[in-house]
């Protein structure tokens, strides 16, 4: 079992993810902490996701255990394609947030950079787009948690 996150930066994928992880009682990988085991530093927003850009193509999940985990954020459909051939039975769940809540998420963490990055990059500004449309199951920012992990276990067959 494999539970997969996607959505906007700072629509809660991380603390869904642990919830989530919590409640099936496995393992939750956190992609960020991963990255900077990985690549110690440092690093601004822009330079993370560059980070997990240039990691992405060039290890192709080598760090995706083969026990059930959540793993809290993927960004890419090129992603969604490699998750699906190394784990079939996974699913992907998108996190969809309003503009009206991202703004509030983002003033909350006083991250303007982050909302810099998320209107100007390119694969941000995909992942709404082309992952929401790849999902298995789709989840709105402030459904009662209840709701959506019925929704995750109902995905995965549950």
């Amino acid at each position: 079992m494999l539970v997969v996150f996607a959505g906007e930066i700072a629509c809660g994928k991380t603390t869904l993810a642990r919830r989530v992880a919590e409640a099936l009682g496995v393992e939750r990988i956190n992609t960020g902490k991963l990255l900077r085991k990985m690549h110690p530093g440092d690093y601004t927003r822009p330079e993370m996701q560059k980070l997990g850009r240039d990691t992405e193509s060039q290890d192709r999940f080598w760090w995706l255990p083969r026990r059930d985990a959540v793993v809290d954020s993927i960004r890419k459909s090129s992603q969604v394609a490699t998750l699906r051939l190394r784990r079939p039975t996974g699913i992907l769940v998108y996190l969809h947030c309003s503009p009206e809540q991202l703004a509030k998420n983002y003033a909350a963490r006083g991250d303007v950079l982050s909302e810099s990055v998320a209107r100007s990059d390119s694969d941000e500004r995909r992942v709404k787009f082309a992952l929401a449309g790849v999902a298995d199951v789709r989840l709105a920012f402030g459904e009662p948690f209840e709701i959506q992990l019925e929704k995750i276990q109902k995905g995965l067959g549950r």
